[in-house]
């Protein structure tokens, strides 16, 4: 390619749309919303319960748990709302490619 078949295109950006993400590593009260989307009151309630094994890093009035292993015992207590209906004990192998689609994005055939 010559300097012919080029196109020089500069573009003014504010700084304000460069915005870089930082994600946190140990969650507090302060910054439990923002960086998982609980609110302050629930976190704290939580490190509160009697189950909660996840060691706790006090930092003056602040409590603060690591990222990843709180997440995972909030994974672990998770709870399914919805029971699955009869037909979905129907392998996915014996099913029609429409119906294995539909499976596929959450949805379900109602005959």
């Amino acid at each position: 390619m010559s300097d012919d078949d080029r196109i020089r295109v500069e573009m003014l950006v504010p700084r304000s749309a460069l915005v870089t993400e930082v994600r946190a590593e140990i969650i507090t009260q302060r910054n439990s919303l923002h960086a998982i989307g609980q609110q302050p009151r629930h976190f704290l309630e939580t490190l509160r319960r009697d189950d909660f094994d996840v060691p706790i890093i006090p930092m003056g009035k602040l409590r603060g748990v690591e990222r990843e292993p709180y997440l995972a015992w909030l994974r672990a207590r998770a709870v399914v709302k919805h029971a699955p209906a009869n037909d979905d004990a129907v392998p996915p192998a014996e099913l029609d490619p429409i119906e294995r689609a539909i499976r596929s994005v959450g949805g379900r055939i109602v005959r």
